[in-house]
């Protein structure tokens, strides 16, 4: 296939289409759900604090904290009337200050959720709480009503931005946190001056959701009613990236390899291994849908609210390839997610020929494997790839190779 290096021994097809039909034969299924905690529970809002550390809000008002699948209620009803708890945000340079709303109030805890304090000023109505990346004392709110609201000294007061329509999502430049982005009831906002100026860009309607490539932050993806969009020029031109009418409620970029992305859906969970073209379900083991999507990808684990507590799933290891598929074009295949300084077991076919490289390559300390080369004259055609990490067997790539004079490669 690629001029890789490394020892192949040719395996039977029998064992090679065993691998590609039931990889759980051989190892460890990824993407499969099981509780992480709050089983019974209706989740409302998550946030994650750290590795394996995540608030979470309820449909009755309820706000526990979960570690490492331990569950600590907090406060069983904080705004004293069982409204749910509509949005959550960690501080990213403290686990133990939180911002929590409801439909009538906005509340911080500076001490891990054991007290919190009512934001007397703060607009009401919030579902969605954003904090500046670099500077904690700056955060934005959307409350649905009224509009896009700031405040610069950690929510003792609120300046209304000149945003004025409905703000279901806000996501924040992680290079430039002066810039951010809005998905609103009349398309996507844009602001290069934290909220004083804002550019629309109406053509996707009533926006859902957003989420930021934090590679290449001037990629972003958005949802509707109507399935996923992507944008590669920070948001001034959108097409249509999958998922065709279904409702998506969140969306979650890897930050190892950020082809790969997750959606929360109206009809459970989805992946997508190259950027958003094609999208697979992962619902083995939801049974409900999923309201609310967070990645805690330090620990190689998506967790995600529904009717029935929270879920997890391993997403690791994951396989993609980066290539224009031409002959003579440059390819990189990377294997995120496998586990630290683990060895690497690639598996192949290549125009019906099976083969194997058993000692590929090893991961890096976080679990990251990333090789290159060149499509050489000989790959024209037909191939599949799978790896092997730590027991665990990869999702499978499928992926044609062409000539130079195929109009793909003009």
């Amino acid at each position: 296939m690629m001029r890789v290096q490394g020892k192949r021994r040719w395996l039977t097809i029998a064992l090679f289409i065993a691998l590609l039909v039931s990889p759980d034969r051989i190892s460890g299924k990824t993407d499969v759900w099981s509780h992480f905690a709050l089983r019974g529970e209706t989740v409302s809002a998550l946030a994650l604090a750290g590795p394996g550390d995540v608030y979470a809000g309820t449909s009755s008002g309820a706000i526990l904290r979960v570690v490492y699948r331990v569950s600590t209620p907090l406060v069983q009803n904080l705004a004293g009337d069982s409204s749910p708890i509509s949005a959550l945000a960690v501080d990213p340079h403290n686990p133990d200050v939180v911002y929590a709303a409801t439909n009538s109030r906005l509340f911080r805890s500076r001490d891990g959720g054991l007290t919190w304090t009512a934001l007397g000023a703060a607009p009401v109505g919030v579902v969605e709480i954003a904090i500046d990346p670099r500077e904690s004392n700056i955060l934005y709110a959307s409350a649905r009503a009224f509009g896009l609201f700031r405040t610069t000294d950690a929510g003792e007061s609120w300046i209304r931005t000149s945003l004025a329509e409905s703000v279901e999502k806000l996501v924040i430049d992680p290079n430039d946190p002066t810039t951010i982005y809005a998905a609103t009831s009349i398309g996507i906002a844009r602001s290069n001056d934290r909220g004083e100026r804002w550019t629309i860009s109406p053509e996707l309607g009533s926006v859902r959701t957003l989420a930021i490539d934090p590679a290449t932050p001037t990629t972003l993806y958005s949802s509707t009613n109507e399935g996923v969009f992507k944008s590669v020029d920070a948001g001034a031109h959108w097409v249509a990236s999958g998922m065709e009418g279904i409702p998506v409620f969140s969306l979650v970029i890897d930050n190892q390899d950020t082809c790969t992305i997750y959606a929360a859906t109206a009809t459970g969970a989805f992946k997508s291994v190259d950027a958003g073209k094609n999208w697979l379900p992962v619902d083995q083991g939801l049974a409900f849908p999923v309201t609310a999507m967070i990645g805690d990808l330090a620990l190689c684990r998506i967790y995600v609210a529904t009717a029935d507590g929270i879920l997890e799933t391993d997403i690791g290891p994951v396989l993609t390839i980066h290539s224009t598929l031409c002959v003579d074009s440059p390819w990189t295949v990377v294997v995120s997610h496998g586990g630290g300084n683990s060895p690497i077991h690639l598996f192949g076919s290549s125009n019906g020929s099976i083969w194997e490289i058993p000692d590929w390559g090893i991961t890096d300390g976080s679990g990251k494997f990333t090789t290159s080369g060149r499509f050489a004259a000989d790959t024209t055609g037909t191939h599949q790839l799978r790896v092997e990490v730590n027991g665990m067997t990869s999702n499978t790539i499928h992926f044609s190779v062409v000539s130079v004079g195929n109009s793909t490669c003009l």
